[in-house]
């Protein structure tokens, strides 16, 4: 699998404050370098190769309802720059002729969808799944828990067998 993309915005949403050269500037090196590595990659490992690259959920999100002085309009803002991310990452690997694991599908990032989020109130559905499917809302951990990566570990099988995109 090949995970690249989220570091290179992620520099750019420092402090709550989306800087839009930096994501621009940040979009056009995911654009160039993901061909690249894929290329590097096809060298090495020979025709039998086989790459799926993923796209990414927004751990920012946990700004909506995840701390004392959580922030809603830049969680907002913050899953808008990950939508550019992913339609770039998957635009990228299909002209290289790679599939995608469409994580942030699996997140449900960017639907907005009014929910209960368990102990933090009505949130976007996509704050409610990563407040179920990472550590971000509890303790500021972006990272997967079991059932986030039981939810990628999901995707890249629906990728690998054919029925994802």
């Amino acid at each position: 699998t090949v995970d690249l993309g989220f570091p290179d915005v992620a520099a750019c949403l420092r402090d709550r404050t989306v800087r839009a050269g930096c994501v621009a500037d940040a979009l056009a090196r995911v654009r160039s370098t993901l061909p690249q590595v894929v290329a590097r990659l096809r060298a090495a490992g020979g025709s039998s190769l086989r790459i799926v690259g993923l796209d990414h959920d927004d751990p920012l999100l946990g700004d909506y309802v995840g701390t004392p002085t959580s922030d809603p309009a830049f969680a907002e803002q913050s899953t808008r720059v990950v939508r550019r991310l992913n339609r770039a990452i998957v635009a990228a690997y299909r002209r290289t002729g790679v599939r995608v694991a469409r994580v942030g599908a699996a997140f449900a990032t960017g639907v907005a969808t009014r929910v209960q989020v368990p102990g933090r109130g009505e949130a976007p559905l996509d704050v409610e799944r990563i407040c179920t499917l990472t550590c971000v809302c509890t303790d500021h951990n972006p990272h997967p828990n079991a059932e986030g990566y039981e939810q990628i570990a999901a995707a890249l099988a629906a990728t690998l067998v054919g029925t994802g995109p």
